[in-house]
């Protein structure tokens, strides 16, 4: 496997962000392993230039890391699908509509 260096800018960009999860940081240091963002975090930290993680920030990679359950793939796939694009869909145009405000509800007269 061939090693490449840290450049500046990516140390920065851990530097700065180093309260996001391991995949937070993979997405904005593309190219870079899980584990190379691990191992230059554990660096980072022995240098003294990075402190420790918030608790939120754990919590969040245990449950970015943790299996997902049947019912939450479920309502990811519904909500996908509600979210595509329907090409039959047509919008009511407010002008168009069969009601128009003389149509609209009038009381009866009392006789």
């Amino acid at each position: 496997m061939l090693k490449v260096n840290w450049t500046a800018s990516e140390e920065k960009v851990i530097i700065e962000n180093f309260d996001k999860t391991n995949e937070e940081l993979g997405k904005l240091l593309k190219g870079r392993s899980k584990k190379a963002i691990t191992r230059k975090l554990e660096k980072l930290k022995e240098e003294g230039k990075i402190g420790d993680r918030s608790k939120q920030t754990i919590k969040r990679a245990y449950k970015q890391r943790r299996r997902r359950t049947k019912a939450e793939i479920l309502a990811d796939e519904k909500v996908q699908k509600s979210s595509v694009y329907d090409p039959d869909f047509q919008p009511i145009d407010e002008e168009d509509s069969a009601v128009s405000d003389d149509d609209a509800f009038q009381p009866a007269d009392e006789d």
